[in-house]
């Protein structure tokens, strides 16, 4: 693992983990006959991917007025399962009730941490015209590291926030909890 020998790794196979991880590997078989031992050592290294994952999508503002734009902003939640230091990007992806793509959100920086939680704050635009209904989010993670740039697999949906009439006489909406 990046040059070191993993004192554990005696036998003919070895399933690569989480410590692993963003690392490069590389093997060295020996055989042993009457002759005597012969190592041979991997030309290439293997680089193990690094893994991060999305765990949740939250918004922090709860009003929103009817027919005029607001800003929405919230927290990405990204778990760093290998508590690696890597700069990453999130793709932010919002759909409406309808399903449509109402909001885009790329290359949003997350700072890079060797922590096991991490947050990325994001941004965007609700349009004047947005139902009320349930709105959903989904997230990409994109990292930078030796292996090169590597867009890990789509989050889950979440369910990001849900636009409710508060006083329509007053054409206010609110975030249904």
């Amino acid at each position: 693992r990046d040059d070191a020998e993993i004192k554990v790794a005696t036998t003919a196979s070895r399933k690569l983990g989480v410590a692993d991880s963003g690392r490069k590997i590389t093997c060295r078989v020996t055989a042993r006959n009457a002759a005597g031992p012969l190592a041979a050592v991997s030309k290439k290294p293997v680089h193990v991917k690094p893994r991060y994952e999305v765990t949740g999508i939250t918004t922090y503002k709860t009003l929103f007025v009817s027919g005029q734009e607001s800003m929405v902003d919230g927290e990405i939640s990204v778990n760093n399962l290998a508590n690696l230091a890597l700069p990453f990007t999130v793709d932010l992806t919002v759909t409406d009730p309808g399903g449509i793509v109402i909001a885009t959100v790329p290359g949003i920086a997350g700072a890079p941490s060797a922590l096991a939680s991490l947050v990325v704050p994001y941004k965007f635009k609700l349009p004047a015209t947005a139902p009320a209904g349930q709105y959903t989010a989904r997230a990409v993670v994109k990292i930078k590291w030796a292996g090169g740039d590597e867009v890990l697999p789509t989050s889950s949906v979440f369910n990001l926030l849900k636009l409710s009439p508060a006083s329509p006489s007053a054409g206010l909406w609110v975030i249904a909890k």
